[in-house]
């Protein structure tokens, strides 16, 4: 039976990747929350 191979580093890469990926979508969603509020001020003056 031949040996499992260690993906130790693959698992981090994984989680890194999914941790970035999140970390710029709520930014996007931050920034366009913050745009849609300007927005909506300028409409109501």
């Amino acid at each position: 039976m031949p040996p499992v191979p260690n993906t130790d580093a693959y698992m981090v890469l994984g989680y890194v990747a999914i941790i970035t990926i999140t970390s710029l979508y709520i930014l996007s969603l931050a920034l366009r929350y913050r745009n849609v509020h300007k927005d909506i001020e300028a409409l109501s003056e």
